[in-house]
């Protein structure tokens, strides 16, 4: 597929505290990267909320 036909996406899950959020996302990037494969064309990132609180 030509870098010029692939369109970035975001994908936002939300819940509350212990609702299975984390394996969600797991489960997605498993199912982005099934070999574990990183490329420049497939790049997947989690972001997590704790990552912005001091």
């Amino acid at each position: 597929m030509p870098v010029e036909s692939i369109k970035p996406f975001l994908i936002g899950v939300a819940g509350g505290p212990c609702s299975g959020k984390s394996t969600v996302c797991q489960k997605i990037v498993e199912a982005l990267q099934p070999n574990g494969d990183i490329d420049h064309t497939n790049r997947v990132a989690v972001i997590a909320m704790e990552n912005f609180y001091r």
